[in-house]
């Protein structure tokens, strides 16, 4: 009868193994986002919406439909998000892992900065679910944060690294026989203007230039007659506003406010100082007002002027933002062919925007109808016309980088 034990032969047959041996393969959690520190101030800007993925936009990573190794252009549409970080300053991330893979497979992740010289991680608190970064800018430059298990990358943020700039705002009242002295609070201008362009890593400081007063200046004698200098008739003929330079509303004044009054209070003021701007408010008194909120008569030099008066505080404080945001040569989402910010943003334009809850870096929106200067996908951006003026906040990553110019 046969032996039915299969017995091991005397001498092995073949070579024996070489080359190195591989690692026991570990369980990996899967990442599902990257988001800032729930405290505020610990975060400077994150920006959701750049590499926004196609579909599954509401998790990070967007399975089976991206790539599943860092892309070599960082503005791919792969879901990733970016924070800002200032040299030698910390910002603090979370990255949060799926509830059902992270069990016990969390720890067998590994985290790179990638090149390491941008930015370093300086301490990550890992718990069963999620892990807490330091992050701290080394240098200026672009940079990736990889989770990576297994040898496989999971999941990825950008982070952007700026040298923090200072920036001074002249403020004041412009005078004239039909607008007035409004009263304003610079400190307050300081600390929301501080807030909003925190992002791009930006402090400002404020001279405030009080009460410019215009009345019977011989070189705006006859634009001080001319009532539709001082507010916008919505002229149904189509003309444009006296307060830019493409054209003139229907019988207006001969000129318009960039080339008559600013030279005006350059001329009694003096110009501004080297690297100071000038935001001013130019108010009609009743009862003129103003359909416009503000303008800047050269985009991308400035200086930039408010027409109205607000009883929010914030709401007036973000239209100075936002005219500051011209003044540094941001435009408005529906701006053709605009390099400041990504393609499938600016195409959501007009487009019915639908609600999402709020998270720990943009507010709550409700649903809102479709508005030519509103990008359905990024709805607060500072730069567009959502009605909740003092909501519109966020800025993009070329956003940050073209502010800075």
């Amino acid at each position: 009868m046969a032996d039915p034990i299969q017995r091991p032969q005397a001498r092995p047959v073949g070579d024996a193994p070489s080359g190195a041996v591989s690692a026991e393969v570990k369980c990996c959690a899967e990442v599902a986002t990257f988001e800032g520190s729930p405290a505020a101030s610990k975060v400077y800007g994150l920006d959701p919406k750049t590499c926004l993925a196609p579909s599954d936009a509401d998790t990070y990573w967007a399975s089976g439909s991206v790539s599943g190794s860092v892309p070599s252009d960082r503005m791919t549409r792969d879901g990733a998000r970016w924070a800002s970080v200032g040299v030698g300053m910390e910002t603090e991330l979370e990255i949060s892992f799926d509830d059902a893979s992270a069990a016990g497979c969390i720890a067998n992740s590994t985290f790179h900065m990638e090149p390491a010289h941008i930015a370093s991680i300086e301490t990550a608190t890992v718990s069963s679910k999620r892990a807490i970064f330091r992050i701290k800018g080394q240098t200026e430059g672009d940079a990736t944060l990889v989770v990576r298990c297994n040898g496989v990358d999971k999941g990825w943020f950008h982070v952007a690294c700026l040298t923090q700039q200072r920036v001074v705002i002249e403020t004041g009242s412009v005078i004239t026989r039909r607008t007035k002295s409004v009263s304003y609070d610079v400190a307050a201008m300081k600390a929301y203007f501080d807030k909003v362009y925190r992002q791009a890593l930006v402090k400002f400081e404020f001279a405030d230039l009080g009460d410019i007063d215009l009345r019977g200046h011989p070189g705006i004698e006859t634009l001080d007659v001319a009532e539709s200098f001082y507010y916008d008739p919505l002229d149904p003929s189509g003309g444009m506003s006296t307060f830019n330079p493409e054209g003139r509303a229907a019988g207006g004044a001969p000129s318009h406010f960039g080339e008559a009054v600013l030279p005006i209070i350059d001329a009694m003021m003096g110009p501004p100082r080297p690297n100071a701007q000038r935001l001013l408010r130019y108010v009609p008194a009743s009862p003129y007002v103003s359909a416009r909120n503000g303008v800047v008569p050269r985009v991308g030099e400035g200086p930039g002027v408010v027409f109205k008066e607000y009883p929010d505080a914030d709401t007036g404080h973000n239209v100075l933002c936002h005219e500051y945001g011209h003044i540094k040569g941001l435009v408005h989402p529906e701006v053709s062919g605009t390099d400041q910010l990504p393609k499938h943003l600016t195409d959501s334009c007009n487009q019915p925007v639908p609600a999402y809850a709020g998270t720990n870096t943009e507010m709550a929106n409700p649903a809102s109808p479709a508005h030519p200067f509103v990008m359905a996908l990024d709805p607060l951006n500072l730069m567009g016309y959502w009605p909740v003026i003092e909501d519109q906040i966020p800025l993009r990553r070329d956003q940050w980088i073209k502010v800075r110019g």
